[in-house]
């Protein structure tokens, strides 16, 4: 049979013991933490190594993983969400649509809010799909839609689907 050194000790054995590199355990343990230097500086487990912060420019403590330090992170919280760009995303889509469409109430000429603005179809049978729920789609698709529609205020689609208003007499 070969005869094998051990790593540790340099004794020389026959390779029954673990993976054959030691004569017994005790070799294995004390020559893992021989080679091991305690001067040199541990592995930092980040993804940015640069330790700063990408707002204020402060610096962040070792352990951090963030790109933001924890003061930047409770101001900047809400675009830590990507369903923040998506809503933002929407809320253009809705300004240009009601800038669009006249930016005012065709009944009451309400234009305080544009949030407050809704696109009525004025045929329901044609209405391919509702504009406020569909208003990630592309601007053309969104625009053929909107050729369908008026622009009320709130108070006045209530009444309008109330019946206590018709369209026919405030649409040329």
């Amino acid at each position: 049979m070969n005869k094998i050194k051990c790593e540790n000790c340099e004794k020389e054995h026959d390779g029954s013991y673990g993976s054959g590199r030691f004569c017994s355990s005790h070799c294995a343990r004390s020559f893992s933490s021989k080679t091991r230097d305690y001067n040199m500086p541990k592995k930092k487990l980040k993804k940015y190594p640069d330790n700063f912060c990408e707002k204020c420019g402060k610096q962040i403590s070792h352990r951090n993983n963030q790109k933001v330090c924890k003061d930047c992170r409770t101001i900047y919280k809400k675009y830590d969400n990507k369903y923040y760009y998506v809503k933002d995303y929407r809320k253009k889509q809705k300004e240009k649509a009601v800038d669009y469409k006249g930016g005012k109430c065709i009944i009451c000429g309400y234009d305080k809010c544009k949030r407050a603005l809704d696109f009525h179809h004025i045929k329901e049978e044609e209405k391919e799909f509702s504009i406020s729920q569909n208003a990630n789609k592309k601007w053309e698709s969104v625009k053929k839609e909107l050729d369908k529609c008026v622009l009320v205020c709130a108070n006045c689609h209530r009444e309008l689907h109330d019946g206590m208003l018709l369209l026919e007499d405030y649409i040329l």
